[in-house]
């Protein structure tokens, strides 16, 4: 008999027929023998095939499992369909079918094969559960050519989309378990006979051949490496061969050294991306090499939602540009990451995968309202590689102002303090110059502009106005309420409550044409009393 030359097992031609057996569902099997019959095609009709069907509960067609081989290694290799996962593989490989491991009746035991006197068992479970499992056998130097194989392949599947779990075998070539007469049971097994050497010329080398690619950062999730987007660094990529390598700066990788075959390329990604393209993710490509190939790139990407918070100025439940951000407000991702709102009024979850649904929710604001839903459902896809808006506006809260305490002054109060400093006396004032030069210095620039005063009498005048529009009235309380708050005067112990309330009326100062006379006057009257809280609580 001669030995298995290295090329010849590069060229090996595959018989192969996969075992399934339902020793979950029927432990009382009859006893398995040596001999064995095909339930749909003979041994000799599976020389040509590689991939085999994997069956799920003996009838339901649930993925492949197929064989492949390069010069000392065999690779059984499972891949399921969307309604699987696979959760645990035990493979046996050997020259004496009687010798797979079994129990007293003659039902197999796959946990056993691993423990089996002869063959090579490996058993290999995954957590999480994986759609492709690839099982690496090394093939003796006393298995020369026209060695009769048999290989045993076994799965637990998991179901999903509704499947339930199942026992899972690939093949469809049943074992002779006792009388022939009899349908057979769902024991299968692979016939694998190694080849004999071909005839070759002394001296002749074999040739060798490439794989090579990039695994790059898919920004448009099209599964191409497009112009313009960055190859990624230190992704692993492996081979069946059991050979790997590690992408460069540049994300490209290359094999050398291959003899003709099938190999199966592999990346197991970087953490924070996803293989791409979303929808159908390419995470192994099967190469067939009577070449060297290059261009077996990977693509990997991720998706980002941006998140902002913000004031809702004219309460239209919509963000735009200039109404201000806030800050500090927790926010929570339904993956279960939580973060805060940054200075700048947003924040930015990333890593995420694309074509997926998650749902933002923001936390409260203490005096404020959500004006709008506090939980957002945000869809990733159509558009890829730019951030997703997912924007929360607030507003206040005036059931919460009212029945608050506030330590406000009176018009009369700030007139009289503003018009002695003007005229630079001194006596009866409870309000230095100094320190009135001060706040006015804050208002130049407090909230919008329409009470952005710079001066002493700018502030008098404002504060005198005998006028009974609306505007006027509305005007002077709230100048007299911007120097209670830069005087300290915050509602309930809150500033950003305070701002706010004077921020609402410059809004409505700023665009009279949005408001009635009468919600002019409402908004005076909140300001009225809140400048004469004087320490206590206020209401309107």
């Amino acid at each position: 008999m001669k030995k298995l030359s290295k090329i010849a097992k590069a060229t090996l031609a595959l018989s192969i027929v996969v075992l399934l057996i339902a020793s979950c569902a029927n432990p009382l099997q009859p006893s398995l023998t040596s001999n064995s019959y095909s339930e749909s095609k003979s041994i000799s009709d599976v020389g040509t095939d590689s991939s085999y069907t994997l069956w799920a509960g003996q009838t339901i067609n649930a993925g492949t499992v197929s064989i492949s081989q390069d010069v000392n290694k065999l690779y059984v290799v499972y891949e399921t369909d969307s309604n699987y996962l696979i959760s645990e593989t035990h493979v046996w490989v050997g020259t004496d079918i009687s010798a797979v491991p079994s129990n007293a009746n003659g039902v197999l035991v796959p946990g056993q094969f691993d423990k089996g006197k002869s063959g090579i068992g490996k058993i290999a479970s995954y957590s999480p559960n994986v759609s492709k499992a690839v099982i690496e056998i090394t093939i003796p130097e006393s298995w020369t050519a026209d060695t009769q194989l048999y290989v045993f392949a076994h799965s637990a599947l998991i179901g999903q989309n509704g499947a339930g779990n199942e026992t899972g075998f690939g093949g469809g070539v049943g074992v002779n378990v006792g009388d022939k007469s009899q349908p057979p049971r769902w024991y299968y097994y692979i016939p694998y006979t190694l080849p004999k050497a071909p005839t070759t010329d002394s001296g002749t080398e074999t040739p060798t051949y490439s794989i090579s690619g990039v695994v790059f950062h898919d920004v448009n999730n099209n599964g191409i490496f497009d112009s313009g987007e960055l190859g990624l660094s230190g992704v692993k990529v492996a081979l069946s061969s059991g050979l790997s390598t590690i992408s460069d700066a540049d994300g490209l990788y290359s094999f050398t050294g291959l003899v003709a075959g099938t190999y199966t390329v592999s990346s197991n990604g970087l953490s924070g991306y996803f293989a791409t393209p979303y929808s159908a993710p390419v995470t192994y490509k099967s190469v067939a090499v009577q070449e060297s190939k290059s261009a077996v790139n990977f693509g990997l990407s991720y998706e980002t939602i941006k998140n902002l918070a913000f004031y809702d100025s004219n309460k239209d439940g919509v963000y735009q540009e200039g109404e201000p951000l806030l800050s500090g407000i927790a926010i929570q991702l339904s993956t279960g990451a939580i973060a805060t709102i940054g200075s700048d009024g947003s924040y930015t979850f990333t890593n995420l995968k694309g074509d997926e649904s998650y749902t933002v929710s923001i936390g409260d604001l203490v005096g404020f309202l959500h004006n709008g839903s506090a939980s957002q459902n945000v869809t990733l896809g159509a558009v890829y590689g730019k951030p997703k808006m997912s924007n929360f506006g607030f507003m206040l809260d005036y059931s919460w102002i009212s029945g608050q305490t506030a330590n406000g002054n009176t018009i009369g109060f700030w007139k009289t303090n503003l018009d002695k400093a003007i005229a630079n006396k001194t006596n009866g004032t409870q309000v230095s110059k100094e320190t009135l030069l001060n706040y006015v210095a804050q208002l130049s620039n407090l909230a919008l502009s329409p009470l952005n005063v710079t001066t002493l009498q700018q502030a008098s005048d404002i504060l005198s106005k005998s006028s009974s529009l609306p505007s006027d009235l509305l005007s002077k309380q709230l100048m007299s309420s911007e120097f209670n708050h830069v005087n300290g005067a915050y509602i309930g112990g809150n500033r950003l409550v305070t701002y706010f309330f004077l921020y609402d009326g410059e809004y409505m100062l700023a665009n009279p044409g949005l408001f009635s006379s009468a919600q002019l006057l409402a908004q005076k009257d909140k300001y009225d009393a809140y400048n004469n809280s004087h320490g206590s609580v206020f209401y309107f």
